[in-house]
C-alpha cells in the first residue's frame, strides 16, 4: 500500500509540473561610434565543457604507467639503503 502511495504521489507531481519554454535573450550593446542598439538571441555566455571527455584511454595509460614506474624507482632506492 505505501509502495502505491508513494507511486501515485510521484506520477501526480510529473503531471503538475509546468511546462518550461526557452525564452530569448535580448542584450543591450553600444553601437561603435554611437547609441545603444538591442540585440535579440545573442548568447550572453557559452557553455565550457567540464567532463572527462579530453581525457583519453592513453592518456590514463600512460598516467598509470609513470606512477608504477615511480613507485618501483623509489621502492628499489629506499630497500637499498
Amino acid at each position: 500500500m505505501k509502495k502505491l502511495f508513494f507511486v501515485a504521489i510521484l506520477i501526480s507531481g510529473l503531471l503538475k509540473a509546468p511546462a518550461v519554454y526557452a525564452q530569448e535573450t535580448c542584450v543591450q550593446v553600444q553601437v561603435y561610434g554611437g547609441g545603444v542598439g538591442t540585440v535579440c538571441g545573442a548568447k550572453t555566455h557559452e557553455a565550457v565543457p567540464a567532463d572527462l571527455a579530453g581525457i583519453t584511454p592513453a592518456m590514463i595509460a600512460g598516467g598509470l604507467f609513470l606512477a608504477s614506474g615511480t613507485l618501483v624507482y623509489l621502492s628499489r632506492k629506499f630497500s637499498r639503503k
